[in-house]
C-alpha cells in the first residue's frame, strides 16, 4: 500500500467522476478529515451502491475513489482490506451489527480482529463516536445497550 499520497487532496474521503452502470454516472463527492456525514434519499435510490464503491466493497466501471489521497479502487485485495480494517469504516442502512454486543463493541469489533490490544479498541471508538453524531446511533451511552435495530 502507498505510505504517501499519490493524489494531494485536502478531503480525507473523495470520488472523482465515479460511475458504476447503471446506478452511478459522474458522481463527484468530497468529505473533509472530522466530518461527519449521512447520506439520505427515496428508496430505490442508488445511496448503498455509492457507499460500497467509497468503502472499496465494490470496484466503480470509472473514476477514482480516494481515501486521505490514495486510490483505493486501484489497490489489491488485500490492501484494500487493510484501509478498511485499520483505518476508516462504514455504517450502513442495514446495519449488519451483532445484537449480543453494545454498540461501542461492534465499533470495536474490526479493530480486536485487527490484534489491537484491550484498551486501545474499546477506548478508541467511544472517544471517535462520541465526538461524531453518536446520538443517531440511537443509544444515550455508546457502551451501554444493544444496537438499536435500523431498518426492517
Amino acid at each position: 500500500m502507498a505510505a504517501a499520497p499519490e493524489h494531494p487532496s485536502t478531503a480525507l474521503l473523495e470520488a472523482r467522476n465515479l460511475t458504476t452502470f447503471p446506478q452511478l454516472f459522474g458522481v463527484d463527492f468530497a468529505l473533509a478529515r472530522g466530518t461527519v456525514a449521512a447520506l439520505d434519499g427515496p428508496s430505490r435510490e442508488p445511496k448503498t451502491w455509492l457507499l460500497q464503491v467509497l468503502a472499496g466493497l465494490r470496484r466503480p466501471d470509472a473514476g477514482a475513489v480516494l481515501f486521505d489521497g490514495v486510490r483505493i479502487d486501484e489497490l489489491g485485495d488485500h490492501e484494500l482490506r487493510e484501509v478498511r480494517q485499520r483505518r476508516f469504516g462504514f455504517l450502513f442502512a442495514d446495519g449488519m451489527l451483532v445484537p449480543e454486543l453494545t454498540t461501542a463493541e461492534n465499533c470495536a469489533l474490526p479493530q480486536m480482529l485487527a490484534g489491537a490490544d484491550r484498551p486501545r479498541r474499546w477506548t478508541a471508538p467511544r472517544g471517535c463516536c462520541a465526538t461524531s453524531a453518536w446520538s443517531g446511533c440511537g443509544t444515550a451511552s455508546p457502551g451501554s445497550s444493544p444496537p438499536p435495530r435500523r431498518n426492517g
